[in-house]
């Protein structure tokens, strides 16, 4: 169980480090250069099957939508994992 509480911490902290990153980095990392919602995203997944994609300097809206996810993930995994 300490190994659990441990792992938890360190998974809090990475969370914690991704978001502070994403606020405060280089003009391409930051939140705001890559505010694309779930509908431009399959858009774009959609013209990537397509081979119509347009290029994108930093994230494109799928990498933007899983970049979202992602973090969204663990701040579920984290928040019930203090529950417990």
């Amino acid at each position: 169980m300490s190994v659990h509480v441990s792992a938890r911490y360190v998974v809090g902290r990475f969370l914690l480090l991704q978001i502070i990153w994403g606020l405060i980095s280089t003009r391409h990392a930051r939140f705001s250069d890559f505010s694309f919602g779930p509908r431009a995203a399959a858009r774009y997944m959609l013209q990537l099957a397509t081979f119509r994609a347009s290029c994108h300097i930093g994230h494109n809206p799928a990498d933007s939508f899983m970049v979202y996810l992602l973090l969204f993930s663990q701040v579920i995994t984290v928040a019930t994992d203090l529950v417990a």
